[in-house]
């Protein structure tokens, strides 16, 4: 049993269910995370606004993309319909990492499909 003190009073965890969250957002965060995690923003960010970012996860896609780029303008193409983004933006991503990005038309940065060693 975990129990925990809030206000003076001593509560135990596994007797908190999802009526006793004080909002629908409260009890969302309950059913998806669990009783725990919501104890613990009640307990520890009272008062304060939470905001999830729409798109939360674009620095792990941001850094896949980096990493799953051969240098060649297929792996453009490629990447793109993976991550249903424009060409454009993978293009953006590489060079904002400082990535060569071979321009329109060219395939890759040698003769032979691969870029120097």
């Amino acid at each position: 049993m975990d129990t925990f003190e809030f206000y003076g009073i001593e509560l135990n965890i596994d007797e908190i269910t999802i009526d006793d969250m004080p909002t629908k957002l409260f009890r969302e965060i309950y059913e998806l995370c669990g009783a725990s995690t919501a104890i613990s923003l009640l307990r520890n960010m009272p008062a304060n606004i939470i905001q999830v970012p729409a798109n939360g996860l674009k620095n792990i896609i941001k850094k896949r993309i980096v990493k799953e780029y051969d240098y060649t303008t297929e792996s453009l193409r490629l990447i793109a319909r993976k991550y249903k983004i424009p060409e454009v933006n993978v293009r953006k991503i590489l060079q904002e990492n400082r990535v060569d990005v071979p321009v329109d038309g060219q395939k890759s940065f040698d003769f032979y499909g691969k870029k120097d060693a």
